[in-house]
This record gives C-alpha cells, sequence and structure tokens, in this order.
C-alpha cells in the first residue's frame, strides 16, 4: 500500500498539530500557510487537561511543559474582587499533567519544530477540485497538486470550508475582547476570573514573569468595527478591584490585541468526500471557555488515529467527524451561551448570575470540568 499524501490549509496550532498525527500515521504531509512566516505574535492561551492530554499523544507535551506555567486552580470573582468560587483544576484519569498557560508564539513554534521542510509559507489554499481518485488543491496564484487528502485548518474565515458551505455567514456575539501579556506576575499558579455588569477580566499564567489576560466588554456592531484602542480597556476597568487596572497599565500598549467576537452556526458535516475541515475552520466558537485551540488538538489527534493504517479515505473522515463533532459542536454551543451569560449588564441580573454561580454546588461544577476536561482516543 502506497503512502498517502496530504495537503493542510493554515499553520495554527490546529493545522500544525494536524500534521504531526497525520505524519505519526505515516501520510505525507505538507503545510501551506498564506503568511509569510509563522504567527508568532498574538498574546497568551490556556491548555486544558483535555488539550495536554492530546498533545502527550502527538509527542509534544515535554518540550511544551518547558516553556509553559501550570494552572492549579481556577477562580471567579465579582469586579470588587469579592469570591464567587475557586476549584482545583484536577487531571483527568490517566493524564500525565494538568492544565498550563502559556504564550501563543512558544505553542506555535513547539508544533512547528518536528515539521521543518513539510511548511511552506507564503502558499495560500484558495480552492479545490475532487478527482476520482485525489483532490486536487488550488494555490493562491492558481498552482495546483494532487493529493489524497484535504484538511482545512484556516481558520474561521476559511476557503476551504466556504467551499463546502456557501450559506454560513459568521455570526457577531456582541463583545470585543483585549488581549495582552502583562509585565509582572499577576497570577501565580491560579487562573482568575472577575464578573462585572457587562464586563469580564480574567488572568492566567504563562510564565513566571508574565501574565495572559484578557478583557471583555459589550460593544455594538458598529463599536466593534470601529476603533477601540487600548485606552478604551484602560479605562473601562478602571474601577475594578486588584490586580485588573494594574495588569492592564503593565502591558506594552503595542503589544494588546483587540478582537471582534464572532462564530458560525455548528455544521452537521465536517467532511465530503477526501476534504474535511478541523480546529476554528470546523466548529469556531466564542474564546468563553478557553477551548479553542484545545478542540482544534483534539480535532488532530482523532483524524490521525482515524486514518492510521487506513487507505480509504473517505470512510476513514466520516469516522473522524462522528467521533468529533457531537463534542465540538457542544462546546460552541456552551461557549456561547457563557458568553451571553458573562456579559449580563443590568446590575441586578449582575448580581443574580454571580449568587446563581456562588450556591452551585462544588460537585455539580467537578463534574461539568471533569467532562470538559477528559480526552479519549
Amino acid at each position: 500500500m502506497r503512502a498517502l499524501r496530504a495537503v493542510v490549509a493554515g499553520a495554527g496550532p490546529g493545522g500544525l498539530s494536524a500534521a504531526i498525527a497525520l505524519a505519526a500515521a505515516g501520510i505525507e504531509t505538507i503545510v501551506f500557510e498564506r503568511a509569510a512566516k509563522l504567527a508568532t505574535s498574538g498574546s497568551g492561551l490556556t491548555l486544558w487537561p483535555n488539550a495536554t492530554c492530546a498533545l502527550d499523544h502527538l509527542g509534544r507535551l515535554d518540550d511544551l511543559l518547558a516553556c509553559a506555567a501550570p494552572i492549579a486552580r481556577m477562580a471567579m470573582r465579582t469586579s470588587r474582587g469579592d469570591a464567587i468560587f475557586e476549584d482545583e483544576v484536577e487531571k483527568p484519569n490517566g493524564a500525565r499533567h494538568g492544565a498550563i498557560g502559556m504564550l501563543r508564539k512558544d505553542l506555535v513554534e513547539c508544533l512547528a519544530r518536528p515539521l521543518v521542510g513539510s511548511i511552506a509559507f507564503g502558499a495560500e489554499v484558495t480552492g479545490f477540485r475532487e478527482c476520482a481518485d485525489a483532490v486536487e488543491v488550488t494555490l493562491a496564484g492558481g498552482k495546483a497538486l494532487r493529493a489524497d487528502l484535504l484538511v482545512g485548518a484556516d481558520g474561521i474565515h476559511s476557503a476551504v470550508r466556504a467551499q463546502l458551505e456557501r450559506d454560513d455567514p459568521a455570526r457577531y456575539a456582541g463583545y470585543v475582547v483585549w488581549r495582552g501579556i502583562a509585565d509582572g506576575a499577576f497570577a501565580t499558579d491560579t487562573g482568575s476570573i472577575w464578573m462585572g455588569p457587562g464586563r469580564q477580566c480574567g488572568a492566567f499564567p504563562v510564565t513566571g514573569s508574565c501574565t495572559y489576560w484578557f478583557a471583555a466588554c459589550k460593544a455594538s456592531r458598529s463599536e466593534a468595527d470601529g476603533v477601540l484602542d487600548w485606552s478604551d480597556a484602560k479605562t473601562s476597568f478602571a474601577g475594578w478591584s486588584h490586580p485588573v487596572p494594574r495588569m492592564i497599565e503593565a502591558t506594552p500598549p503595542e503589544s494588546i490585541v483587540r478582537t471582534a467576537i464572532y462564530d458560525r452556526a455548528p455544521l452537521r458535516r465536517w467532511s465530503f468526500g477526501r476534504v474535511t475541515l478541523l480546529g476554528d475552520a470546523a466548529h469556531p466558537a466564542a474564546p468563553t471557555l478557553g477551548q479553542g485551540a484545545c478542540q482544534a488538538i483534539e480535532d488532530s489527534v482523532l483524524l490521525g488515529f482515524a486514518l492510521s493504517g487506513r487507505d480509504d479515505v473517505a470512510t476513514a473522515l466520516r469516522r473522524y467527524e462522528s467521533r468529533r463533532i457531537p463534542r465540538a459542536n457542544a462546546f460552541v454551543l456552551d461557549a456561547r451561551r457563557a458568553g451571553s451569560l458573562g456579559l449580563w449588564q443590568h446590575p441586578v441580573t449582575s448580581w443574580l448570575r454571580n449568587t446563581m454561580m456562588r450556591m452551585t454546588p462544588k460537585a455539580m461544577r467537578k463534574r461539568a470540568l471533569g467532562h470538559m476536561f477528559e480526552f479519549t482516543i
């Protein structure tokens, strides 16, 4: 049986993880990335126990731990600093490690390391054409090549998804998020989220001397599409409890990223013939659960597993999506609900939300997190 050949569109965490998993399955893989180099900009991210378990399957966990910070607890507080709850972040059964925070650039560079020579930069996948025994992939500029498999891991504005699902508009979620890396250890081994009327802020450790933070604020569509810079974040959270104002102040303004948040309706299918989707191309979700990169990495491991030792690509892709669609789509809907709940604006409803979260039994929260953080092949 000849080795299969795969094309992966996109060199983000999902695309790079997919390439590692496909290579481990014995598939010759090339990643096409439209940017001229690896995207080492951006801020930080959280990799929860489901993602660290998946990365262990890919053989990349130990390298990542060298440039990451552990997250042992999650705390929820009001904007005044009053405690809502604080829980341990537990490892699932059989997992070697729990949750970590890290710089996005460190994750991308670590995942790209074993793929030297397999990433083509300045090469954008713009479309494809199914043939009888292959898929013909088209690049910007008109160049085309044949492969046995195309994986669209090219983000929320995926060209691969656009060809598969033509009537598929992105949905504005109603808020913007600022993200930054503060100079200073404003979070130790605890991830914290502060909730206020129409706003919330979070802080997570990424290194011993830096803190990843986000600040979310309700905004109209016109405000989201307009100019909102770091001073707006500074003003919006000026009266919040320590360390929120100092954390924003301790961040180089030019490094703060502002994003209007969009998602898409969940799909019932990701795979058509020899073409499939992965990560934000398949299930773009609001960032409220911190599961974006985590779910893309889960996709990658299950994609490699579905294709391992099999040459019937279409059947393997259906097996992959049947394992992943229910879980990934559930995260899209849960993240949408969490975004709406977290940004309730009226002081009375905000108090009610905080009270409900405070009164939720710890055992119930533990069960919910256990389901979220468990990853199995």
